[in-house]
């Protein structure tokens, strides 16, 4: 992995989703200048910045260095919302999921047929 990495990764994210330097500067808690020392790699977050970073786009800090996973915001949304939930909660999701799926899957295997 290169080192210039981190800088790049948050500079396309940021471009991505319109949001200005100063935007993720202050997201961070940091002042004005903070996003554009990382995108010219004059300094790289802590790792502590990683995951509120992570959480602005929003990403999983593994996802974030993970460039060939390209799962759309609204599934990142759902994998965010996932982890907070309790047992019984994630177990309803997942039966509802496999239920949609089974039925797309149906429908492929008409389609096809």
């Amino acid at each position: 992995m290169e080192e210039t990495f981190i800088a790049e990764r948050i500079t396309g994210l940021r471009l991505a989703g319109n949001i200005s330097e100063y935007q993720t500067s202050l997201g961070l808690g940091q002042s004005k200048g903070c996003a554009r020392g990382i995108a010219y790699g004059k300094c790289l977050p802590p790792v502590k910045q990683l995951f509120h970073i992570a959480d602005d786009f929003p990403l999983t800090v593994s996802a974030f260095f993970d460039v060939g996973k390209q799962d759309s915001p609204l599934v990142l949304e759902a994998a965010q919302i996932l982890r907070k939930l309790e047992g019984d909660d994630v177990k309803l999701v997942l039966a509802l999921l496999r239920r949609i799926s089974r039925k797309v899957e149906r429908q492929a295997g008409r389609l096809s047929a």
